[in-house]
């Protein structure tokens, strides 16, 4: 719905959508410590026992596509929402299938880089996959935006190492 309204008649709506996101977000602060990993990810539940998915993808993808949009996000927001969003990213990011999870595939290969239902749950619907990857498309999209408005240019990389002649070292 929120790619739909490209003239930003449900800003206000949207921006309440995404408060409401974060305040089901688990922070790495209120967590104990052999829970932290799940740090970052939503719950949608009042249990005592959250158990977060890749289900916050499905949200997180358009809270990507809010962060480049002025509308939705202003620049002193940014910061913030930014925050909170690598929180997030680095949970989906945790549900991806990194070289040491790959023993448990039938096909190693092809279980590279795709995502878990969650962390305990090893099964990996294509949705999930395409999500959390529509998922970091819009928030680097956004950061593109967000760097354009703000008329940042990205400075080029040195060819050679810094030295005390060249300004280096201070």
């Amino acid at each position: 719905l929120g790619w739909a309204d490209v003239e930003g008649k449900a800003a206000a709506a949207f921006r309440e959508m995404r408060a409401e996101i974060w305040q089901h977000q688990l922070k790495s602060e209120d967590l104990s410590a052999e829970r932290r990993d799940l740090s970052g990810a939503i719950v949608f539940t009042t249990s005592r026992q959250p158990l977060p998915s890749w289900q916050a993808a499905r949200p997180l993808t358009f809270i990507a596509t809010m962060l480049g949009d002025p509308r939705l996000t202003s620049d002193k927001e940014v910061p913030t929402e930014l925050a909170r969003l690598l929180a997030s990213l680095r949970f989906l990011r945790q549900l991806s299938v990194d070289p040491t999870q790959v023993h448990m595939y039938k096909d190693p290969a092809r279980a590279l880089g795709g995502v878990r239902n969650s962390l305990f749950d090893q099964r990996m619907p294509p949705e999930a996959t395409a999500m959390t990857l529509l998922t970091v498309c819009e928030t680097l999209a956004s950061l593109d935006a967000i760097q354009r408005r703000q008329g940042a240019t990205p400075k080029a990389p040195e060819s050679e190492p810094p030295t005390p002649e060249k300004g280096g070292f201070k």
